[in-house]
């Protein structure tokens, strides 16, 4: 994230914010904090608890990192629903209309659906791979606080080509995709010293 952030501020896309003072950075940092606290215990105990595990038997490891990555990035652009003016019968498939149409925005889609999409990916990675959510809730938090405090200490440079949300650029993409293949280099280079951890000792006759 400070790279990401560093490279933001060199493309002219972000700049410090102006008037900051103490004590709003102290208490966007516990907001931050919280937050990313918050968020990453709900949606990593649904995405990658409930749903990682309870997939997991019908449709092996792979579908269950790829389909609840699936559901966790759509679930980002769901549109708030309007309160209808009459409850009817049908006023729930308008209101579920409505929240749908947020995925037709392909404006907002491209590339933040992607970026998002690996990231789910990068937590489900995490989840199979370390055999409990520490990683990635710790990874979730993490990030959520970052982009949190991304905004509290900078604003759109006068340069800026993308708007404020953090996922919605091609760099933030590119870095998620950097992310996700060096984790899974890491993973595989643990494995192999896991196995030749556990590989039985055998003398060899000169």
């Amino acid at each position: 994230m400070v790279i990401l952030v560093a490279l933001e501020g060199w493309m002219g896309e972000r700049e410090w914010r102006r008037g900051l003072n103490g004590d709003a950075v102290t208490m966007g940092v516990f907001r931050a904090a919280l937050s990313g606290s918050v968020v990453a215990m709900i949606e990593e105990t649904l995405f990658r608890g409930v749903l990682f595990s309870g997939l997991r038997p019908a449709v092996g490891v792979v579908g269950a990192v790829v389909l609840p990555s699936l559901l966790y990035s759509a679930v980002h652009f769901l549109r708030r629903p309007e309160v209808p003016d009459a409850m009817t019968w049908f006023s729930g498939f308008e209101t579920l209309l409505g929240m749908l149409r947020g995925l037709g925005a392909w404006d907002r889609l491209v590339p933040a659906f992607g970026t998002l999409f690996l990231l789910g990916v990068l937590f489900g990675l995490s989840r199979s791979r370390e055999g409990s959510l520490y990683f990635s809730l710790g990874l979730h938090a993490a990030l959520v606080f970052s982009g949190k405090m991304r905004g509290i200490l900078t604003q759109a440079g006068d340069g800026a080509q993308q708007g404020g949300d953090l996922n919605s650029g091609w760099l933030a993409f590119a870095m998620t995709v950097t992310g996700v293949v060096i984790y899974s280099v890491v993973g595989r280079c643990r494995s192999g010293d896991r196995m030749g951890q556990n590989r039985p000792f055998r003398e060899v006759d000169p």
